[in-house]
């Protein structure tokens, strides 16, 4: 899973980040950060998704006018959305597979274990297993992703 290139990415400046986040959190669970390893892989999978949901942003705007409003009516721009909207407008764009959609649930919940009060309420604890699932996570929705992007960069 080192070896994930994310050259697909035209924006150079999402690409980079991206790029960085990744490294980062391969480091972060190398020195058992597994806290910091979830909450990376999380938005490495944001990036990946938002990136991917741009590509198709005409038929979105079309389908799910509603995700991009804010409250007030003003235009809410995809980089604006959480990880809720980017998973479920993902999967009903068909840019990831069933198995990424689920994996994709799955870091969500963890990633709520950033929140203290959270922890506080719950038994589980970000861990070696789900720093390790949520490394994978990245690399099924990558290859999700990348059996998709011949066709979707047509």
């Amino acid at each position: 899973m080192d070896d994930l290139s994310f050259n697909f990415i035209e924006d150079e400046s999402v690409r980079k980040v991206i790029e960085e986040y990744w490294s980062q959190a391969q480091k972060a669970n190398k020195c058992n950060v597994f806290a910091g390893t979830v909450f990376l892989c999380g938005a490495v999978l944001e990036g990946l998704l938002a990136w991917a949901i741009s590509y198709k942003e005409d038929e979105a705007r079309k389908r799910f006018p509603e995700e991009f409003k804010q409250r007030d009516g003003s235009d809410k721009h995809i980089s604006k959305w959480g990880l809720t909207e980017l998973i479920k407008i993902s999967k009903k764009l068909i840019l990831i597979g069933k198995t990424s959609g689920r994996l994709l649930e799955v870091v969500q919940e963890f990633r709520n274990f950033i929140h203290p009060y959270n922890v506080k309420s719950q038994s589980a604890r970000p861990d070696e297993g789900l720093a390790e699932i949520s490394l994978r996570t990245v690399g099924e929705v990558y290859r999700s992703l990348s059996g998709r992007l011949k066709i979707l960069l047509k």
